[in-house]
């Protein structure tokens, strides 16, 4: 049985060596802390995602005004995705009734779900970017106390 321990130092958009001998069964097992964190923009620090561990959240704002085959990207087309007009309505809520010190007071699980929150100020939910597929979202936010 082999056993190891990796010290990480938790800087931000490093990475981790694992340099061994593998073999069948090694595994790696990576703990996080699973807590909210507010990440600023780097040239607006009033902007910012939210973060649950290591899982970016996102708010699902819908497909109204989509056309098919939204917005799925044809394959042989180069860059067609990128040119699809998601036709964004000025309305958009992108202003999150939360306090970014204390942002896990105003964000709360949605009973029975996982990885699924709510803004208790202004009922936005959260759910973790990689499971909203086929409509618009927000991950960068206006954050109001």
């Amino acid at each position: 049985l082999y056993s190891a321990s990796i010290a990480c130092n938790n800087i931000s958009g490093s990475y981790i060596t694992l340099t061994r001998k593998w073999n069948n069964g090694d595994r790696v097992e990576i703990t996080y802390s699973m807590q909210f964190q507010v990440v600023p923009t780097p040239d607006k620090p009033e902007i910012a995602a939210i973060t649950y561990g290591p899982i970016v959240l996102a708010g699902p704002s819908g497909t109204e005004g989509m056309l098919a085959p939204a917005p799925f990207s044809d394959p042989t087309v180069h860059n067609d995705y990128y040119r699809y007009d998601f036709k964004v309505p000025a309305t958009l809520n992108k202003i999150l009734k939360a306090d970014p010190g204390n942002i896990g007071k105003d964000i709360l699980p949605v009973l029975g779900v996982n990885l699924k929150f709510k803004s208790q100020k202004d009922e936005i939910i959260l759910e973790p970017l990689y499971q909203i597929h086929r409509q618009r979202y927000v991950v960068y936010w206006n954050l109001l106390k």
